[in-house]
């Protein structure tokens, strides 16, 4: 019995020590744990954190695969050239617009070789197949009247009525005929429409429309006609509604722009 009393006075002795130990040593080790937390904010890199004794810092991510750049599409490059027309169905050539007006502001077919006698427009494509409803710009400006349109004596493009290519002043895409100005002038034919034009990437032929206004409103597809050049020419290049019949004189014709 002696016995077994030392050896549990022994080992309660023991039991003691052991808890004595950890208690004093536990401000030791959160002493440490809080250098430790101090020193992984102060030191930025991996190199200060090894040498200090801390683990290094986690990858960080640059990458975040749902914030991909979005690609802007570069605009398309303006195309500058003449307007050269031919004959519709033959593809005979007749000439190119004209660089001025005539004395009643119309546009003309001009046969010669002279480049400078040819009207120079510039065309900014939205696409690299057709694109609609843009304005033809002049090169060099008309003064007052910038861009290539048509102008007629009456609002709507119907029946046998017809416009006149002209230079005008800016309409906006869609919109009605309007009283903006032209180089006709005058109240003959005050109505003018510019950005109506469809131009095509790929065959480089320039065509156009009207937007006749309410109350029934519609975009109306449009033929051109032209005199051919010569003594017995009759002036103008007319726009027509298609399927309409031919002016006494003229004959139907396509244009192109040649850069």
């Amino acid at each position: 019995m002696l016995a077994v009393g030392r050896l549990s006075a022994l080992f309660l002795f023991f039991l003691a020590a052991l808890l004595t130990g950890a208690t004093a040593r536990s401000p030791f080790s959160q002493a440490r744990s809080g250098l430790l937390s101090s020193k992984s904010e102060e030191f930025r890199t991996n190199g200060e954190r090894l040498a200090a004794g801390l683990t290094p810092l986690k990858p960080r991510q640059f990458f975040t695969p749902s914030r991909v750049a979005r690609t802007i599409a570069s605009p398309l490059p303006a195309v500058n050239g003449r307007i050269l027309v031919r004959k519709a169905g033959s593809g005979t050539v007749l000439g190119y617009v004209s660089s001025s007006v005539d004395t009643s502001g119309r546009y003309n077919i001009n046969s010669g070789s002279n480049s400078a006698s040819h009207l120079k427009v510039r065309v900014a494509p939205t696409s690299t197949s057709t694109s609609s409803e843009l304005a033809v710009a002049l090169v060099p400006a008309s003064g007052a009247y910038p861009q290539l349109g048509f102008a007629g004596s009456n609002v709507r493009l119907q029946g046998s009525t017809y416009n006149l290519l002209t230079a005008t002043k800016e309409t906006n895409p869609g919109s009605a005929p309007s009283i903006v100005g032209n180089s006709i002038g005058g109240n003959s034919f005050a109505y003018s429409e510019s950005s109506i034009w469809t131009y095509n990437s790929n065959t480089k032929t320039l065509s156009a429309t009207w937007v006749n206004p309410a109350p029934s409103r519609n975009t109306v597809a449009t033929e051109f006609y032209a005199s051919a050049p010569g003594p017995n020419s009759r002036p103008g290049i007319l726009q027509l509604r298609s399927g309409s019949n031919a002016p006494t004189g003229y004959q139907k014709v396509t244009f192109h722009i040649e850069v």
